[in-house]
């Protein structure tokens, strides 16, 4: 949902945001997730399609008063400061407090009246009509700079100050970061000075501080930061939102100004609760983009790339798969061919569950004996068979309130199959040569390069296991489906590469990019890897050229032909000609002469004219290379 409306896509953003709301089945445990979602669309729709997709939305928890009292509040507010209605807000607005009433949500209600005022514009008089400019302000943009920058300039027309500073708060710690000057100046906020004293009095006590007359405050008048700053008047307001304290909106004058009292204070009261709530939005927002950005540092790894970077739409359609499913505590088989990741994907799944705190436990069922792979995954009592000299945990056992990664299950006897189904059904399992009956808590994440269905045909795989592992199936395309992504696959290893050997290759000549391109990679993302790594450590130049690629490559007969035509980059001029050839050497030479001759047909005056070359240098290397036309 993010993705798409930050590239604009706000229909798609919608639609994504409310399957996202419609598939959270812990409120409780996702409540920030579940409320940023409802942003996200009331963000990328118009006031009246927001209204639309909320009520429609309600019927889905008819029995929440939480989810009925939100939604009904945000209604409420689209409006009261999008679309102007104070007899359907008015209606919105008491059908949330009926609901957070029963509740008793003191919070919320609380904000309720706040929306309240606003719809009988009467809270600030005059004043009204500039908060509700203020609020459609906040509620257009989801991002933390524009809601800063919106939120001081307001408060400098609201306070007449000389300026106003948002500070944050972490524990001890005040911390400037951004600052808006009335005569337009700027100041790094690292060297902003302010009263220290003021903002912890209002954090403190948690109310607005109003000082008129600073040099007539015991508090505040011996202060060096006042003295210096030669400070006159100070407003300071606390940012609360869902009790928690966020910052302090700060003005200060250097003269009298008959703006700084009571009334400007309710003002900046008022902006500051509509400020609090945008910056938790904002929060919230960039919480989700750093778990976004985290997911996909950790693609990467899997895929060589972003998935967002992926221009195949197999790619593009498995991403918010694996975001969905990484949330949900339920069964997962992954599907594809080998070489395509699956552990690695496993691997993302469990960092990004409500599990990733517990263990990640692998047990390839390819690699392990049939005759052991009972006691890997139960584990074993000392002398429950030969060689069984002491307790051995099983993989179930070790993965307790974790994730339990079976990689090729496909491989799996329809005898252990039994076993492992009775064991998933109860969360029970004993050891081999045991009799203690063990409890285990564990997710399941299965892997196969199989047609399972088809295993179940011939009697291979229990179909009752297939269906107990395959809450959702995730397909990994193989990289043959998805050509278009080789090249920034090819090009990321390439870095990776150059990095770890510790040479500076700057990237493929036009041969190598095809011959990579149009190869099939039966290995899929595993082979294109070691493909790249093992031609970057033979490299001598800063290109990789053609005699580099490795064999089974270079036998392809698709491949022979388009590797020749395009061996070299052909340079422009003489000039480009000449840095590549620093690089690449004679054979470049060679190559890139005998194509100026064909282009120009073998009349050496034009063709040295054309490229740049002196024609007696370029007679020097047709003689060189013995290129005259045979």
């Amino acid at each position: 949902a993010l993705m798409s409306f930050e590239a604009g896509q706000y229909e798609t953003s919608a639609e994504t945001a409310e399957k996202l709301i419609r598939n959270i089945k812990y409120l409780s445990e996702n409540a920030e997730i579940w409320c940023a979602a409802v942003q996200i669309i009331i963000s990328s729709l118009s006031p009246q399609q927001s209204i639309d997709k909320l009520e429609k939305l309600m019927e889905n928890s008819p029995n929440d008063f939480f989810v009925q009292g939100y939604l009904w509040q945000r209604i409420a507010e689209i409006y009261s400061q999008k679309l102007p209605d104070p007899e359907r807000g008015q209606k919105a607005l008491n059908k949330a407090q009926e609901f957070f009433s029963k509740l008793d949500n003191k919070t919320k209600l609380a904000e309720l009246e706040h929306i309240a005022d606003y719809l009988r514009g009467s809270r600030y008089g005059g004043d009204a009509g500039l908060l509700l400019e203020v609020a459609k302000a906040f509620t257009s943009t989801l991002e933390w700079e524009s809601l800063v920058t919106v939120i001081l300039d307001r408060a400098l027309e609201v306070s007449g100050a000389n300026r106003a500073i948002l500070i944050t708060i972490d524990g001890d710690n005040l911390t400037p970061i951004a600052t808006r000057y009335e005569d337009g100046k700027t100041i790094p906020v690292g060297k902003l000075k302010f009263s220290t004293t003021a903002v912890r009095k209002a954090v403190e006590a948690r109310k607005s501080l109003l000082v008129e007359s600073v040099p007539e405050d015991e508090d505040l008048a011996a202060q060096q930061s006042i003295l210096d700053l030669r400070i006159l008047m100070v407003i300071a307001v606390p940012l609360i939102c869902h009790d928690e304290l966020f910052g302090v909106l700060y003005a200060d004058a250097e003269v009298k100004r008959a703006t700084f009292s009571q009334r400007t204070v309710r003002l900046l009261e008022a902006l500051g609760e509509f400020a609090a709530m945008a910056l938790y939005n904002a929060k919230l927002y960039g919480d989700l983009v750093a778990e976004r950005d985290a997911l996909r540092a950790q693609t990467r790894e899997f895929f060589g790339t972003d998935f967002i970077g992926g221009e195949a739409k197999s790619i593009q359609e498995l991403f918010p798969k694996i975001s969905a499913v990484a949330k949900q505590d339920i069964t997962v088989l992954l599907l594809g061919e080998t070489g395509t990741g699956k552990d690695l994907l496993a691997k993302i799944i469990h960092s990004r569950s409500q599990r990733s705190d517990g263990p990640f436990i692998v047990l390839n069922c390819a690699a392990v004996p049939e005759t052991l792979l009972e006691a890997e995954l139960f584990g074993y009592e000392k002398g429950a068979f030969t060689g069984a000299t002491h307790r051995q945990l099983g993989k179930l056992e070790l993965a307790d309130r974790g994730t339990l990664f079976l990689d090729e299950i496909g491989d799996m006897s329809p005898a252990l199959q039994a076993k492992l189904l009775t064991s998933l059904e109860t969360g029970e399992f004993t050891r081999l040569g045991g009799n203690k009956v063990i409890k285990t808590d564990v997710r399941i994440i299965a892997a196969t390069n199989r047609e399972l269905e088809k295993e179940i045909e011939n009697g291979n795989f229990r179909e009752d296991l297939y269906y107990r592992i395959s809450t959702v199936r995730i397909r990994i395309p193989p990289l043959r489906e998805r050509s278009e992504d080789i090249p920034l696959l090819a090009q990321f290893f390439l870095k990776k590469a150059a990095e770890k050997f510790g040479k500076k290759i700057q990237g493929f000549s036009p041969g190598v990019a095809s011959a990579i391109r149009e190869y099939r990679w039966p290995g899929n993302v595993r082979q294109l890897k070691n493909a790249i790594e093992e031609m970057a450590l033979f490299a001598q130049r800063k290109i990789i050229t053609p005699e580099l690629l490795p064999d089974y490559i270079k036998k392809d007969k698709t491949l022979s032909e388009i590797g020749e035509k395009q061996k070299f980059i052909e340079p422009s001029n003489y000039e480009e000609f000449k840095k590549i050839k620093q690089e690449l050497g004679k054979d470049f030479e060679k190559w890139a002469i005998e194509k100026l001759l064909i282009k120009y047909n073998y009349n050496v005056s034009k063709a040295a004219k054309e490229f740049g070359i002196h024609r007696t240098r370029l007679h020097q290397l047709i003689t060189k290379y013995d290129l005259r036309r045979k």
